[in-house]
């Protein structure tokens, strides 16, 4: 299992969570199975909508789950079409998401929870 969080820095599993998945300026990648973790630079990270390209970034790391603060329709929807299950965490630490995720309490996203613009709020 290959879980992809959108991080602020690149501190690995004592990463804060970035507020929103298309501004993220790195994703750190944890292997579950291998207990591996790997942090990615967001070339994108200078977001404007349909202008970056996370969510392909990201999909060529065979990834399972991705666990955000928050993301776009279109970032989404590209996740959902690569088989990549998405949920939605309130924790600033990615130690924190895993072992709420790991727990089974993250909900996953619903279309009702997703950013519409950017006058949103996270």
């Amino acid at each position: 299992m290959r879980i992809c969080i959108p991080t602020l820095d690149e501190r690995g599993l004592e990463g804060r969570l970035s507020p929103h998945f298309g501004r993220s300026p790195y994703f750190t990648v944890v292997d579950e199975g291998t207990g591996g973790v790997e942090v990615l630079a967001n070339g994108h990270a200078a977001h404007e909508h349909g202008a970056c390209a996370p969510a392909v970034l990201v999909s060529g790391e065979r990834l399972d789950v991705v666990i955000c603060r928050g993301l776009g329709r279109g970032a989404h929807q590209r996740l959902r079409e690569a088989g990549v299950r998405v949920y939605l965490s309130e924790s600033e630490a990615v130690a924190g998401a895993l072992t709420d995720w790991r727990a089974g309490r993250l909900p996953e996203v619903v279309s009702e929870q997703l950013c519409e613009g950017h006058g949103h709020v996270h």
